[in-house]
């Protein structure tokens, strides 16, 4: 559910017609069919020190997301558009060096998601959209390396959230604008009620055009964190040793919060209908100790992480429809002291590639 932590690229704002989530909605009349899919594979690690011992934790996991949608635009002033997102987040945690040796954990976390959005040409150069976000979401889990595989925990819930976009043109300038509240709901959890919630973002991307062929892109955003009682300790149901387990799974980044974001994109037209993209995107991530996952309003510098993100795409846009395939690989290390006698070190590094096209008819 937390892992691996993404960021938006720059490039991602100024893509209308396969209405990513970032994009604010098409601009032209008539109805278009947008897709994308996307996998990702994460290798993370988890190296914790006390006096002396160490005891390290590594996970595997392969992200796969699915979106489809449908927009249609009436008119050239209107548009309404309808996504649908799937995410299957597949983890095998394994502890590698400690008493429990040789333990592996696998788990699945599943996220579906609706996004129903309006959109509005107020001026000849400002588009404004709106739109309200709706989750299901599933926990396949142990949860606790003490714990036999036969101690799965399954629990499901839904939540909700809102999301508002504005596109400002003025030559040779694009101005993206995006606002997402943190998406918030309840999940049942042996027969207990918790929230549950995703962060939201607010975010700003710019695109200039040099000329017709080179544009240049820049991005900053950071995110809006709400309560998760997922990411507290609960008792284990039916459990005759009071034995307790972790909702959001075993693994190494379970407890990663998102910060902030800064980016560069580079667009360059290779001829008529090809586009080669480049973004280079620096995030910060926060390793939270906090019950509920809330970030401080200070967060101790020796706690913040860098992950940084380099994604490499060719669009083709030709006629009534345009693709987009690119790769990306992403990487990070914090190392920080709990205490004076526990250390932790975290490192993962992910690597994804993805399609996205839209169709319009």
């Amino acid at each position: 559910m937390w892992f691996p932590v993404e960021f938006p690229t720059p490039s991602e704002h100024f893509v209308q017609r396969t209405l990513t989530p970032q994009a604010t909605g098409p601009q032209t009349k008539g109805l278009q069919i947008p897709f994308s899919w996307r996998t990702t594979d994460l290798k993370s690690n988890s190296d914790v020190t006390t006096s002396g011992q160490s005891a390290k934790t590594s996970t595997l996991a392969r992200v796969q997301k699915r979106n489809l949608g449908l927009a249609v635009s009436p008119s050239s002033g209107i548009w309404f558009s309808a996504l649908f997102n799937e995410e299957l987040n597949s983890a095998r945690n394994a502890r590698e060096s400690n008493a429990s040796s040789g333990m592996f954990l696998y788990e699945e976390f599943l996220l579906r998601e609706a996004v129903a959005r309006v959109g509005f040409d107020l001026l000849n150069n400002l588009q404004l959209g709106f739109g309200l976000r709706s989750q299901s979401v599933r926990g396949d889990v142990v949860g606790n390396f003490s714990q036999g595989t036969e101690k799965r925990v399954i629990y499901s819930g839904s939540r909700l959230g809102i999301v508002a976009g504005a596109l400002v043109n003025s030559a040779p300038f694009q101005l993206a604008l995006r606002y997402e509240t943190p998406v918030s709901g309840k999940v049942e959890i042996q027969a207990e009620s918790k929230v549950s919630s995703s962060p939201g973002y607010t975010g700003a991307a710019l695109q200039y055009a040099l000329n017709s062929d080179v544009a240049l892109l820049a991005e900053y955003g950071f995110y809006n964190v709400a309560k998760n009682e997922l990411a507290s300790t609960l008792p284990l149901a039916n459990a005759s040793n009071n034995a307790t387990f972790l909702p959001l799974g075993g693994s190494a980044d379970a407890r990663v919060v998102p910060l902030k974001v800064l980016g560069a994109g580079l667009s360059y037209k290779l001829g008529s209908a090809h586009k080669l993209q480049v973004d280079a995107v620096q995030g910060q991530v926060y390793s939270s100790a906090d019950p509920e996952l809330l970030v401080p309003s200070e967060v101790p510098e020796e706690q913040k992480q860098k992950v940084n993100l380099l994604r490499l795409g060719l669009a083709v846009e030709k006629g009534d429809w345009e693709s987009q395939v690119f790769a990306d690989y992403s990487t990070s290390k914090i190392s920080y002291n709990l205490n004076s006698t526990n250390k932790v070190t975290r490192s993962f590094s992910s690597w994804g590639i993805g399609l996205r096209a839209g169709v319009e008819l």
